[in-house]
Order: C-alpha cells, then structure tokens, then sequence
C-alpha cells in the first residue's frame, strides 16, 4: 500500500508541477500575443500618422484665364482655413490692389487638423476617403480655377504631431511639383517660431507622453522648429525647387507677440493675418512686377 501511495503521490506532483508550467506558458504566451498586437498596431499607426503621403498621378487644369486679374490660392490646415473662415481673402485682395493697378482675386480652402500628408491628398478629387465629408475640403477646384500662385499653409500639425522633419519636407515637395506641373507658382511658407510644449501641454497627459515618446521614434527632437525649417530648405536646395517658389521666410513676418496670436498660441488672430497678408501679397506683387516686359 505504501508503494501505490508514493506512486500516487509522485504522479500528484507531476501533475501540479505540470499545471504550473502550463500556467505559466499561457501567461507568458498571451504577453508575447499582446506585444505582437501593440507591435502591429504601433507599427500602422505610424505608417498612417507619421509616414509620407502615397503619391499621386499629376493631373492637368484647364489652361490660365486670358484677362490681367491676379489670381492667388491659398490651401492647407488651419491656417487656410481661419484665412477663410475670418474674411482674409478680402483682406488680401485689398492689400494687392494697392501695390498694383491690376485686379485681384483670392480665394482660400484649409483642412483643420491636416499635415502634410493629408493638405497634398486634399488636392486630389478622386482620392479614397474614410468619410465622405472630407470631400468637402479637396482643394482642386480652387487649383482649376488656375491660380497664378498658391500660397502653402501647412506643417504646424507635422510640427505639433513629431512627424519626422524629412517626410515633412517629402510632402512638401510633392505639393509643390503638382503645383509647377500645372504653371501655378508655389508659395512656400516656412514654420514660423512655435511655442510646441504648450500646446501639447493643452492636448491631455497621454497625448503629452506620446508626443514626446514618438519625438524620439521619428527623429523629430522636441520643441524645435528649426529642424523642420532646415528640412525644407534642404529640399528645395537639393532639388532645386527652391528656384521655382516664392520663398517666404518666417523672420520675414512672424513675431511672438500676444496680439498676433490666439490663446493656443498656434492660432493666428485677425492681426497676425493683417502682417502676414502684407507680407505675401508684398512679395507676389514684387516677383510679379519682375515678370513683367519692360514698359517701351
């Protein structure tokens, strides 16, 4: 009886040791599961948030308006927006009729929220969606009107989101071949001095956490946006893009000063946009003029 006793009292333990060990397994299984998970999904967030835009066949707008009015476009994120959504298209058409005896037009189409990425899948009609009102913010229509020039206001949201300061500058350039391919010419607008840390401060304390971790996976640093300024104007001196665009520099206009900005320290008020309307319309008027034959 002893000796089945011992046998009985191995195989208990056999089985417990077992059940453990299986126990164990499934734990650590299902952590490696879950790492699998969270790696995957890590991964398409930031193929879909942070990577460059897929690129999109050129298409061809209808031949430019024979009559002498200027015409300017104005596409992006926010800014674009606001520049509509607060008159600034009346604003700027009043600022060029007085530096030129010509008339002017200017209409304005921004997508808020949008980076890089989504202001260059704005200019496509036929794009894919996920929702079927963000139709509503393609900016082709305006580009078929065939502008003279195009003013870009768009990368504050790279610059906020840490998208890496070289697909920035990807985007960016491909907005602005579509642009050339079409005798549109590019005004490009470089990031002006932003104050990033306050308004991810304002975004909540995991949107905070992530926007600093991911500053590190994309190479983006933290808080400086000089970095996304060098990109840009790398790219267009490599690709020699930088010949064909109007320029507009952030020190050209831009001060960190309360009455130019908005409590989010992103925005820009009424006044920020009377100094930058003055600031571009200066500038197409003076590239404009150069363009023009010399009086006989």
């Amino acid at each position: 009886m002893p000796i089945f006793a011992g046998g009985f009292e191995k195989i208990r333990l056999m089985t417990r040791d077992g059940s453990i060990w299986l126990r164990n397994g499934m734990i650590w299984g299902c952590l490696i599961f879950v790492l699998i998970l969270l790696g995957c999904y890590l991964c398409y967030f930031l193929r879909n948030q942070y990577g460059a835009a897929t690129e999109h066949a050129i298409y061809q707008i209808p031949p430019k308006h024979d009559d002498d009015t200027l015409r300017v476009a104005v596409i992006g994120d926010s800014w674009a927006f606001y520049h509509e959504a607060n008159q600034c298209d009346t604003l700027f058409k009043s600022y060029a009729r007085q530096l030129m005896l010509r008339p002017v037009k200017c209409f304005s189409k921004g997508h808020n929220g949008q980076k890089t990425s989504g202001v260059y899948d704005d200019m496509f009609a036929d794009r894919p969606v996920k929702y079927e009102w963000e139709r509503a913010f393609c900016t082709q229509p305006l580009l078929e009107q065939h502008p003279d020039y195009c003013v870009i206001m768009a990368g504050i949201n790279d610059l906020c989101s840490q998208v890496s300061p070289n697909i920035y500058a990807a985007n960016y350039q491909m907005i602005i071949q579509l642009l050339l391919a079409n005798s549109i010419c590019p005004v490009v607008m470089e990031i002006p001095e932003l104050d990033v840390s306050f308004a991810c401060r304002r975004m909540g304390f995991l949107k905070y956490v992530r926007s600093r971790l991911f500053s590190f996976v994309t190479g983006a640093g933290w808080d400086d946006v000089a970095v996304y300024q060098k990109a840009l104007r790398s790219m267009l001196a490599t690709t020699g893009l930088g010949d064909s665009v109007l320029f507009i520099s952030a020190s050209d206009w831009n001060r960190q000063a309360s009455p130019f900005y908005t409590d989010d320290r992103f925005h820009l008020t009424p006044q920020g946009y009377e100094v930058l309307d003055s600031c571009i319309a200066s500038a197409i008027v003076r590239q404009n003029l150069k363009s023009l034959p010399p009086a006989s």
